[in-house]
């Protein structure tokens, strides 16, 4: 198509939206009548933006019944913070902050964010709605009553001292503490801290998770990102994938499956079981319990404070070796297959066993 063609198609599109502007009936009340000028206004007005920003601040309380069990909170894009108190109400407070073409207009969008309230029997779902028109951004700061179960569904939060929590598809930085019962749900791409729980049962994806102080079991599935438990106090079950897990000092059962990655487990006092691909594991001994430890392709190291009373049967296959030098013990070889068993400690200590495919198992003293 030349330059002709196009000249032509404007010219008809200009004296068409000329006819169109003489011809047209009249508008009807409240409506605005088309117009070029009308045309050229909403341009310039999208070229300029919306330069003007506004923060309004707003407060209010919720009545809670008896039946009420369990609060839901969605739609918040900007920080959330949850804390449960000795209440019988829900008080909230929300910061919004619109944009708009002058301030005038910037605050009317913000006045026009709403909390919507939706009765779902033993469930209270709470939900921001936001206008269409320019930007809004909404922070919000809740207080129920401790009791309460809660649950997230969006970005960063902050929740402590609630009965427990349920995090749905929480993406972001996010900080759980004080919790009666269980934590549970999925949590991406952020930091997660959560502190003092009964339990935990979570999935984490992409994310740095550090969890302490969980009194029961912690049930996760982990793929992409980092790990780290502390003190644990109730069995620990894990199925990663390209995960770095380290847990210290557990003091019930710990089941680590997966692959790739890398596990690290200090000091435990209960029976230790990891069966992994691919994947590095290191396990800290000061104290007489047993495990039974398999990867491949990658080192298998056991670390002795002590040593404890230990029977350790380790055999590499398939080109792997085993070395312990610090204790100055030789594996014995047949074919692809190297085997060392020594008792350490004490006699008729806990059993050890080390197996790994492809890769090196290191016996060695704990620095």
């Amino acid at each position: 198509m030349g330059k002709r063609e196009l000249l032509l198609i404007a010219g008809f599109i200009v004296l068409g939206a000329l006819a169109y502007q003489f011809t047209a009936p009249a508008a009807r009340p409240g409506e605005s009548r088309f117009s070029l000028s009308n045309i050229f206004n909403n341009v310039r007005r999208e070229m300029r933006g919306n330069p003007a920003s506004v923060t309004i601040t707003r407060s209010d309380a919720l009545p809670v019944t008896d039946a009420i069990s369990e609060v839901r909170i969605s739609g918040v894009n900007g920080k959330l913070e949850v804390r449960g108190e000795a209440r019988t109400d829900i008080a909230y407070e929300l910061q919004i902050e619109s944009n708009g073409p002058d301030d005038a207009t910037a605050r009317s969008l913000a006045e026009r964010v709403t909390l919507r309230r939706d009765d779902l029997g033993s469930s209270l779902a709470l939900r921001l709605i936001f206008p269409r028109e320019a930007r809004q951004r909404a922070g919000m700061v809740i207080r129920v009553p401790a009791r309460l179960a809660v649950r997230l569904d969006g970005g960063s939060a902050t929740v402590s001292q609630v009965g427990a929590v349920h995090l749905e598809g929480v993406v972001g930085d996010a900080t759980v503490s004080d919790i009666e019962r269980g934590v549970t749900g999925t949590h991406r791409n952020g930091e997660l801290k959560l502190t003092n729980a009964a339990s935990a049962s979570l999935t984490l994806v992409s994310s740095n998770a550090t969890i302490s102080g969980v009194r029961g079991t912690i049930t996760l599935n982990a793929r992409n990102g980092e790990c780290t438990i502390e003190d644990p106090k109730g069995a620990i079950e894990i199925d990663e994938n390209n995960q770095e897990v380290t847990i210290r000092r557990p003091a019930a059962s710990v089941r680590v499956t997966g692959s790739s990655g890398r596990i690290t487990i200090e000091r435990p006092r209960a029976e230790v079981r990891v069966d992994a691909r691919r994947a590095e594991v290191e396990v800290t001994l000061d104290a007489a319990v047993p495990v039974t430890a398999l990867t491949t392709d990658d080192t298998l190291r056991l670390l002795l404070d002590g040593p404890p009373s230990v029977v350790v049967d380790a055999v590499a296959t398939e080109g792997g070796t085993v070395q312990a030098r610090d204790f100055e013990l030789d594996a014995t070889v047949n074919e692809s297959e190297q085997h060392l068993a020594h008792a350490f400690g004490a006699p008729g200590g806990a059993r050890v066993s080390l197996r790994n495919q492809h890769g090196e198992i290191v016996i060695r003293k704990a620095k």
